[in-house]
């Protein structure tokens, strides 16, 4: 049975969709969140956002991001993230 949604896959098992159309719907359901950084000795909201189709990066204490280098080629972005060893960070 083909899909019904996009009619080019087979359809699973006990359903009228695609692998790659239901792929396609979680990914479109979790594509927009909302983050809450908040401090955990006082429950104080520090900052909130809503990111939709994007990426977040948190960084605490004596960590930060180092680089970024985007290669849109292949869809890809790496993050650098280290550690300040200034801070007092004995690890």
């Amino acid at each position: 049975m083909r899909c019904l949604t996009c009619s080019d896959g087979i359809a699973r098992y006990g359903t009228n969709r695609c692998d790659r159309c239901t792929r396609a719907d979680r990914r479109q359901a979790a594509a927009r969140i909302k983050v809450t950084i908040s401090a955990t000795a006082t429950g104080e909201v520090l900052e909130e956002r809503v990111i939709e189709n994007d990426y977040l990066i948190v960084c605490a204490g004596n960590r930060y991001v180092d680089g970024v280098q985007q290669y849109p080629g292949k869809g890809t972005t790496v993050l650098t993230v280290k550690t300040d060893r200034g801070a007092g960070d004995a690890a």
